[in-house]
């Protein structure tokens, strides 16, 4: 059981990094956000949105995972945007 309770502990630890790494992303979003803003650019760009999440999974080498990364990435991505569009209006 104190291996188990080592491991959930190790989990803990990695999920306050993905927080915080999280909360650093969606502030770079909303810079982003401005500057999409004041170029007149648009919130969807399909071509960078296909690069952005080809790039996380071909960094995966346990293809068993790709497709949780994927779908991880994937919300992550239409987090941003609902994020971008909140702060465009």
């Amino acid at each position: 059981m104190a291996e188990l309770e080592q491991l959930r502990n190790q989990i803990n630890q990695v999920d306050e990094r993905l927080v915080a790494l999280l909360k650093q992303r969606f502030e770079i979003v909303e810079a982003v956000a401005r500057t999409k803003q004041a170029s007149g650019a648009p919130v969807f760009d399909p071509t960078r949105e296909r690069a952005v999440l080809k790039r996380m999974v071909d960094l995966v080498a346990n293809e068993d995972y790709q497709p949780a990364v994927a779908q991880v990435f994937t919300t992550i991505v239409d987090q941003a945007k609902q994020l971008e569009r909140k702060k465009l209006c």
